[in-house]
């Protein structure tokens, strides 16, 4: 999944998770934008993660 994926699939969420997701995603711009690209890989990958929880209903 692309980091466009990553925000494609944000449309619309809320909540902590996808809220997390998407500061996730602004750090790793910013981070790639400063040269750091290893870490910007590694900070997307959480992301995605985030992203991917977001779409978790919550517990009852």
């Amino acid at each position: 999944m692309s980091v466009i994926d990553t925000l494609n699939n944000l449309l619309g969420r809320t909540g902590t998770d996808a809220d997390r997701a998407r500061e996730l995603i602004d750090q790793a711009l910013q981070l790639g934008t400063d040269g750091n690209y290893n870490q910007a890989h590694l900070t997307v990958e959480a992301a995605k993660v985030f992203a991917t929880l977001s779409t978790i209903p919550p517990r009852k």
